[in-house]
């Protein structure tokens, strides 16, 4: 197992470590955030954006294939991924081995552009699927269609397991409608997880949201933006 931890050298020097490494099975990296790095006064904020910024995605997916035999899993975490910079992964159904995986939906499916398959990415074989997703995403909607496409055969007899985590945000879960997805996803005998705040003032977060759980919290979430849905505001 390799595990390199809020790292920010360039993708090249992960990929000559990728290199070095015979017959790799598990890679747990997580690419620090300029946030992050903002505290260590070793490095400048300019230094640090370079880095979060030049980071290719597919360079280290290329530095992998060589361990597309051994490798049965990958996380990826905690990565800024600009859109339009380079952060969409190329499919890893040629890794044959790969049983779990966990990262951003935004790594596996260019949104902006109307993907919604994310199995078509990922090989049949796989137990376990950890996601992160943001709900403060302009293509929010386009997210729980992403999810439901793991309602594919080669998924429902071999994945035991989904988990989402939703990053910390003020928008919150009910925007991102994953009931209908997850309740359909659970009739094929997927295990899901949700975790991550409500947005709403007298919820707070969740380690693991109910489908009955969530379609409430949609509902009153779609209650309180009817206002602004029909573009009216109150005066305070």
């Amino acid at each position: 197992m390799l595990r390199l931890k809020f790292c920010f050298f360039h993708s090249t020097v992960l990929s000559q470590i990728l290199d070095s490494v015979k017959a790799l099975q598990i890679l747990d990296f997580t690419l620090a955030s300029a946030e992050k790095d903002r505290t260590d006064s070793r490095a400048s904020q300019k230094d640090t954006m370079l880095h979060c910024t030049d980071f290719r995605w597919s360079e280290l997916i290329n530095a992998l294939y060589r361990h597309r035999q051994s490798l049965s899993g990958l996380i990826l975490q905690d990565a800024p991924v600009p859109r339009h910079k380079g952060r969409i992964l190329k499919s890893l159904t040629d890794f044959t081995n790969l049983e779990f995986v966990g990262l951003h939906l935004d790594m596996l499916i260019d949104l902006a552009a109307g993907e919604v398959d994310i199995a078509r990415k990922l090989p049949g074989g796989m137990r376990a699927l950890i996601l992160q997703v943001n709900a403060e995403d302009e293509f929010r909607d386009l997210q729980g269609p992403a999810i439901a496409s793991l309602n594919h055969g080669k998924f429902t007899k071999a994945m035991k397991q989904l988990v989402i985590i939703a990053q910390p945000c003020l928008v919150g879960l009910g925007r991102l409608n994953l009931s209908g997805p997850l309740e359909t996803l659970s009739r094929a005998g997927i295990q899901t997880r949700v975790s991550g705040a409500s947005g709403l003032k007298f919820d707070g977060y969740r380690d693991n949201w109910t489908v009955a759980e969530l379609r409430d919290l949609e509902r009153r979430t779609t209650f309180l933006l009817i206002p602004e849905l029909i573009g009216v505001s109150y005066a305070l």
